[in-house]
């Protein structure tokens, strides 16, 4: 039986994809696992268009600006590249459907790119997040 949470305690935070997350981290060294990490930066940010609180408009941004820098320094198939650059700059605005759109694309592409690499549980959880994306 678990003990009752105080009432002071801080909420622990949940990851909206856990297993796009656990993909990534079981995914061999290369492509894959990159093209995956892709996509969890992607649901953490535009998750937060979603719920605003979770992340703040200047955390997003900074963050956009890290994935940014990060791109160059790995190998990417160039739809995948060009998806989580749309994705990333959606996250830095409030539209949640250009947000869902950039997301679904961004999916698409890890999946045309990965084949079976990419987990059904995985797709399923970030189309869950499109979904909410769309209805804002």
């Amino acid at each position: 039986m678990k003990a009752p949470v105080p009432a002071f305690a801080l909420s622990r935070p949940r990851f909206p994809a856990p297993a796009l997350l656990r993909a990534a981290a079981e995914a061999p060294h290369g492509g894959g696992r990159e093209a995956l990490m892709a996509g969890v930066m992607a649901v953490r940010l535009l998750s937060a268009c979603i719920d605003p609180s979770a992340l703040s408009p200047e955390t997003r941004a900074r963050r956009a600006d890290a994935i940014r820098a990060w791109l160059p320094a790995v190998t990417l198939d160039p739809s995948i590249r060009t998806a989580i650059l749309r994705a990333v700059a959606a996250s830095e605005g409030t539209a949640t459907p250009s947000a869902a759109v950039a997301l679904e694309a961004l999916s698409e592409a890890i999946g045309v790119a990965l084949g079976i690499g990419y987990p059904r549980a995985a797709r399923l959880e970030v189309a869950g997040l499109v979904a909410r994306l769309r209805r804002g």
